[in-house]
């Protein structure tokens, strides 16, 4: 979005200037149409990259300077309706989450849910809900071979469903993660509900929210990247270079400047490029070297071997052209020598090899076509 705003801002400058130059003899609706259309078109650009959010605030604002334009209006209600209802599969995703007792993945959820839809009242009643616990009879429990939150709170409540209320209050992240020997508070649980948060205005609260909505997911969005570096440097380690490139690629789609993905990526295409020359994959190891220049300009090895991969992969095809000729299968031989003509017009002789290929080649079409004529 940042290299169309000074656009946006030049087209608001063009429209008052204009106004200006004719004495504001033009409508306010001709003279606001043009940063309107830029707005709109900023916001199309948004919404094919999935960024609905930010493809509703742009339009939005072209709509606020023509209020009339039908087609921004349709615009703005198709995205908000894929916001509604990517807002509700987010939130559903929690519900999940919360019942499988990941609480951290429902609270994401949850998030997304309500920065998607502020309005959603579903994920809003969720972040703001809480159930009332009183530490005054705060016990320990020392979890045992086998034993669950579930059936924790079976033996000390009387209702394996408690299990929610112990993880929370212990801060778990994830209920179905204890271990034997870890020390599980067990608090008493009491009646009601607690007091409201204290807020300003119902505004204000929900501002919270959508900041926090803001962390949460760029917080997830990095422990998702870290998660892809850890792989591909695992899978580089094994020698599992295809499956390598795959990983830093992920993490080059989040932050395509990373330094360290770039050159473990040009590292894995450089492995995976010899791997491929060994095994006498001509052309897959040049695509896999040529991917790697583009990562790391200053490869000069690469840029040997590019070559050479290139002179073996003519030679190949030229030698085959050869072979298929010799065997009197001209087209075939024209085939290959083709692809090396649209690689090297000047390699060897073979722009001679194949007028002669095309000639026999036409020559044996006349025999065929004279010898089925009755």
């Amino acid at each position: 979005m940042k290299t169309t705003l000074p656009y946006i801002f030049f087209c608001l400058m063009i429209a008052a200037l204009a106004g200006c130059a004719t004495g504001g003899g033009g409508t306010a609706t001709d003279n606001r149409s043009v940063p309107a259309q830029a707005y709109y078109n900023e916001g199309l650009t948004q919404e094919q990259a999935g960024r609905v959010v930010e493809a509703t605030r742009m339009y939005k604002l072209a709509l606020t300077l023509t209020p009339d334009n039908s087609e921004i209006a349709a615009a703005l209600a198709r995205v908000e309706a894929t916001r509604k209802r990517m807002a509700e599969e987010r939130f559903q995703q929690g519900e999940r989450d919360y019942a499988s007792g990941k609480y951290q993945a429902s609270k994401i959820a949850y998030l997304s849910a309500l920065r998607l839809w502020p309005q959603h009242t579903g994920a809003l009643e969720r972040l703001r809900a809480r159930e009332k616990i009183t530490a005054t009879h705060e016990g320990k429990h020392i979890v045992q071979k086998g034993e669950t939150l579930a059936i924790i709170a079976k033996k000390y409540y009387g209702d394996y469903k408690k299990f929610n209320m112990i993880a929370q209050y212990n801060r778990l992240a994830d209920a179905t993660q204890i271990e034997v020997g870890q020390v599980i508070m067990i608090p008493e649980i009491g009646m009601g509900s607690p007091p409201a948060a204290a807020s300003d205005t119902a505004d204000k609260d929900d501002q919270r929210l959508a900041e926090a909505a803001e962390e949460t997911i760029s917080e997830a969005v990095a422990i998702q990247v870290d998660n892809y570096r850890d792989a591909g440097k695992e899978m580089l380690q094994a020698g599992d270079y295809g499956a390598a490139i795959v990983e830093y690629q992920k993490v080059l789609n989040v932050i395509p400047d990373d330094p360290e993905a770039r050159q473990d990526i040009a590292a894995a295409h450089s492995a995976y490029a010899r791997e491929l020359w060994d095994r006498q994959e001509i052309d897959q190891a040049r695509q896999q070297f040529e991917a790697c220049i583009a990562l790391r300009d200053d490869c000069q090895p690469c840029r040997d071997v590019v070559a050479d991969c290139e002179k073996t992969y003519k030679e190949r095809l030229y030698s085959r052209g050869i072979a298929f000729f010799q065997d009197e299968k001209p087209e075939a031989a024209l085939s290959e020598w083709q692809i090396v003509q649209a690689l090297d017009p000047d390699y060897r002789n073979v722009a001679d090899y194949i007028q002669k290929a095309k000639k026999i080649s036409e020559q044996l079409g006349k025999l065929k076509k004279g010898q089925s004529t009755p």
